[in-house]
């Protein structure tokens, strides 16, 4: 493995390797494989809140590790905007962001948002897994999973960490560039606004004078 470190990301190059076999992909996985991404409002579902976080196991495993044990992905994930970060207790800059993500995740959960975050650890053992996710408030993908890990770098083309990539409750992706936007908690979930609303509801003629509608656009 070649390192890289600047003083935002710790880039890392693994060594060529025989490509990972995974389970067929599912109509779900493969449509999240192709990277889906907002352009509008997030789609409304009818589902149940496990049905919908059935995404969450199809592509995190059916468990998840939590600080006091094992715990169902879909039961846990269900109906929750969902962050996944890609970090590393050996990774300095990661050891500077980790806690103010801790931070904002404990203010959005104070006030009652539908936010998790599932740590994807880069860790170089078990050991310093736990000591790294010991200062977490979040969970985790087990350690010992490390073929789920290396399919969510691959599939989110994760090539240095901290990143932090968010999606909604149905497992659209709505920003891969997670460290910015959790800077702005006040802005969660963190939607992008849709081209109308980016354009506002006014524009002026030529002469810069008079205001229409969009309508009349």
């Amino acid at each position: 493995r070649v390192l890289f470190r600047s003083t935002f990301h710790c880039i890392y190059i693994d060594p060529p390797r025989s490509t990972p076999v995974y389970p067929p992909a599912t109509p779900r996985t493969a449509r999240l494989s192709r990277g889906n991404h907002y352009h509008s409002q997030p789609p409304q579902s009818t589902s149940t809140s496990v049905e919908m976080a059935s995404w969450a196991s199809d592509l995190m495993g059916e468990t998840l590790v939590s600080a006091d044990g094992p715990v169902k992905t879909a039961e846990v994930l269900a109906d929750k905007v969902v962050g996944i970060y890609f970090s590393a207790h050996w990774c300095p800059p990661c050891r500077g962001f980790t806690p103010k993500f801790a931070d904002v995740y404990k203010k959005l959960k104070g006030e009652g948002k539908n936010f998790e975050v599932v740590f994807a650890s880069s860790d170089r053992d078990d050991a310093s897994f736990k000591e790294y996710f010991a200062e977490m408030p979040w969970l985790a993908l087990p350690f010992d999973d490390r073929k789920t890990k290396e399919k969510l770098s691959k599939m989110f083309k994760v090539s240095g960490i901290p990143t932090l990539v968010i999606m909604d409750a149905d497992g659209n992706v709505i920003t891969k560039d997670g460290r910015a936007a959790v800077a702005e908690p006040e802005k969660f979930p963190w939607v992008p606004p849709t081209l109308a609303e980016a354009l506002g509801a006014t524009f002026v003629d030529k002469q810069g004078a008079e205001e229409i509608g969009r309508a009349h656009v």
